[in-house]
């Protein structure tokens, strides 16, 4: 897969790194989806996922302004399909 990549309009901070962008370089696999109901997910799952996914902690990803969290929520969606 080609990497999806989410420039974030409100940086996030890691540490001292500075955050502009969310990279997605791979696709969910069965291993990503324990523990997270698909048919009911809240907030927190995707940001577990999306933690797994993209190798930062839940907690720096729940500094995300709620219009780049849209964003990621969309990838999110398209990742799961008519599963959701």
């Amino acid at each position: 897969m080609d990497p999806i990549i989410i420039p974030l309009r409100t940086p996030l901070t890691h540490g001292t790194e500075t955050i502009t962008e969310l990279r997605f370089t791979r696709e969910p696999q069965v291993r990503d989806m324990r523990g997270i109901k698909i048919r009911d997910m809240t907030f927190d799952d995707v940001l577990l996922l999306v933690s797994r996914l993209v190798g930062l902690p839940p907690s720096v990803l729940g500094q995300m302004h709620m219009q780049d969290f849209a964003g990621v929520g969309e990838v999110v969606a398209g990742f799961l399909g008519d599963g959701r």
